[in-house]
C-alpha cells in the first residue's frame, strides 16, 4: 500500500480533533519550544508521545493522574514492549507542558 501525503491522520493531529483543548495546548507547547530556542524534533517526538496518552484517556495531560500515568507507562513497557525512550519522552514531554502553564 502506497502513502501520499496527507492521506493519513498523524497522532498529534488525531488528538487536537478529538480531544477539546489539546490543539490549543499543543500550539502554546510549540509557541514555547520556539522561543525557548529547542529542537522542531522535541516538539515532534514530545507532542507523539503526548498525543498517545491524551488518546488513550481522551483526556488533557492535567486531567490525568500521576496513578493514571504509570499505569499507562507500566502497561506500555511490561506488556506492550515499548522502549525506555517512548517512557522517557512521554514523561518529559507531560513535564514540559506542565511546566509552561499550558494546560
Amino acid at each position: 500500500m502506497t502513502f501520499r501525503k496527507g492521506d493519513f491522520t498523524t497522532t498529534i493531529s488525531k488528538a487536537k480533533d478529538l480531544v477539546p483543548g489539546f490543539g490549543e495546548a499543543f500550539s502554546m507547547f510549540e509557541e514555547r519550544v520556539v522561543l525557548d530556542r529547542l529542537s522542531k524534533s522535541l516538539v515532534t517526538n514530545y507532542g507523539r508521545n503526548v498525543a498517545h496518552l491524551v488518546l488513550h484517556f481522551m483526556r488533557l495531560p492535567h486531567e490525568v493522574s500521576i496513578a493514571e500515568v504509570n499505569g499507562y507507562l507500566y502497561r506500555k513497557s511490561v506488556h506492550e514492549g515499548f522502549s525506555e525512550s517512548y517512557f522517557k519522552q512521554t514523561v518529559f514531554g507531560m513535564r514540559s507542558l506542565r511546566r509552561s502553564d499550558l494546560v
